[in-house]
């Protein structure tokens, strides 16, 4: 077995975190800067989301024990929290393309810089925009984990639902 040069890893000793008050007030907000790891709802669209899906959920598995009232729910903020995750996804984009947007206007107030075509160098520019693949990283990281926690839920609804002789509601597609 081979040695590393690499030094290991030192042991914090006391506090690591931030020392001002305006640093741990900043630290604080650090789960719900992206709005990923918000407890409860954005806003009140959010919530209604939320509360009609929830709904429509608890007729579809005929929702009337305590259990299955559970697993509803779990559903329905695991289902929210995936349609968040899209509208901050397609945001990253939109910020991007604005960006490429700003700085291919920029581009074209640099005479040697300018193109003949600026409307094509623009769109070019928006087409070629990438977001902070970090955070899109980040995002699909998380993505896939709500795909996991919902098909376990949807998996579980299905053993409660046959353990108590009440199958699924079939509901009608729109």
């Amino acid at each position: 077995m081979s040695t590393s040069n690499r030094s290991p890893k030192k042991v914090s000793v006391g506090q690591t975190g931030p020392k001002t008050s305006a640093g741990k007030i900043t630290s604080s907000r650090n789960a719900i800067k992206t709005g990923i790891h918000v407890s409860g709802w954005i806003d009140s669209t959010e919530e209604f989301e939320y509360q009609d899906l929830f709904n429509n959920l608890c007729l579809e598995y005929n929702a009337q024990t305590t259990t299955l009232l559970l697993q509803v729910e779990r559903m329905a903020t695991t289902m929210v929290k995936m349609r968040r995750l899209q509208k901050i996804e397609a945001a990253l984009f939109q910020k991007a393309r604005g960006l490429a947007e700003m700085r291919a206007q920029e581009k074209q107030l640099i005479p040697s810089l300018a193109s003949q075509h600026p409307q094509h160098t623009l769109l070019i520019a928006q087409l070629a925009a990438m977001p902070d693949m970090d955070r899109l990283a980040s995002l699909q990281r998380y993505q896939n984990s709500l795909d996991r926690q919902l098909s376990k839920i949807i998996g579980e609804l299905r053993v409660l639902a046959i353990s108590s002789n009440s199958t699924p509601v079939a509901v009608p597609q729109a």
